[in-house]
C-alpha cells in the first residue's frame, strides 16, 4: 500500500529511501503519486523540511539458491560526493595545500547507520582548487582545516530556492554564504543583509540588474556558480 513520509532537516530522497529498506531513491522519485514533488525538486539531494514523499510499498526480491549451501548477498547503496571548492580570503582559489577533513555521522532509522565511525581523511587540494571526497550518506557535518583556516560545513542542509514557506529565501541566504557572499542568520528572512549580500552578487556577475532582488535570471545565475 505505502504511505506519506514528512521530509526533516538535512535529508535527502537517497537517505529516506535507504531507511525504508530501498536500495536507492529512483523508485519513489519516479512514483506517480511524487510527480508535483519530482516536478517541485529538480534535484532530490535538495528537499525541504516538510516535504511530503509517497513511500511505495517495499517489494521483495526472490534469488534462486541452491540448498545445504551458504549463500551471500551485497546490497549496494547510493554513494554521495562532497565538493567544496576552497579559496583563501582574496578569491584566490588554493591548489596543491594538505588538508584535513573530518566528517561526522548522524544515527538514522537504517541498522547499519546505528553506529556510523567519525571519519578523518587528509589529502591534498586539487589542481582545481577542490576538495572533492565519498562521504556516508548520513553524514551531517564536517571540519574542514586548510593551514590555519577552519570551515565547519552542515552536509544537507541545503533548502531549494523556490516552492517553500518562505520563498526560497533561506535556499538563497545559504548559497550567497556558502559562495562568501554575507547574507546574515540563514532565518528565510530577506531582510538588509540578505539583499546586500544579493546586490553584491549581482556587481560581481554582470550583467545582471543590482536591485537586491533574487529574481529568476539573478537564481538561476546563482544557482549555476554555486553548482546546485
Amino acid at each position: 500500500m505505502g504511505g506519506y513520509y514528512t521530509v526533516k532537516q538535512g535529508e535527502n530522497l537517497d537517505l529516506i529511501a535507504v531507511c525504508f529498506g530501498f536500495a536507492d531513491c529512483q523508485p519513489i522519485y519516479d512514483h506517480p503519486n511524487n510527480a508535483e514533488l519530482k516536478g517541485d525538486r529538480d534535484n532530490p539531494d535538495v528537499l525541504y523540511p516538510q516535504d511530503r514523499v509517497f513511500i511505495p510499498e517495499l517489494r521483495l526480491r526472490e534469488e534462486p539458491c541452491a540448498t545445504d549451501q551458504l549463500h551471500s548477498f551485497t546490497m549496494k547503496g547510493p554513494k554521495k560526493m562532497l565538493r567544496v571548492a576552497v579559496q583563501d580570503s582574496d578569491g584566490n582559489k588554493l591548489t596543491g595545500v594538505p588538508y584535513e577533513l573530518t566528517i561526522e555521522a548522524t544515527p538514522r532509522c537504517a541498522p547499519r547507520f546505528r553506529d556510523t565511525p567519525k571519519q578523518v581523511l587528509k589529502s591534498q587540494i586539487d589542481s582545481s582548487g577542490v576538495v572533492e571526497c565519498p562521504i556516508p550518506i548520513n553524514a551531517s557535518s564536517a571540519t574542514l582545516k586548510v593551514g590555519s583556516m577552519v570551515w565547519y560545513l552542515r552536509i544537507g542542509d541545503l533548502n531549494p530556492g523556490s516552492d517553500t514557506l518562505d520563498d526560497g529565501v533561506s535556499g538563497i541566504q545559504a548559497r550567497l554564504k556558502n559562495l562568501g557572499f554575507d547574507p546574515g542568520p540563514i532565518d528565510g528572512m530577506s531582510g538588509p543583509l540578505t539583499q546586500s549580500a544579493i546586490r553584491a552578487f549581482q556587481e560581481k556577475y554582470p550583467p545582471l540588474k543590482v536591485d537586491g532582488i533574487c529574481g529568476p535570471k539573478t537564481w538561476k545565475q546563482l544557482k549555476a556558480i554555486h553548482g546546485s
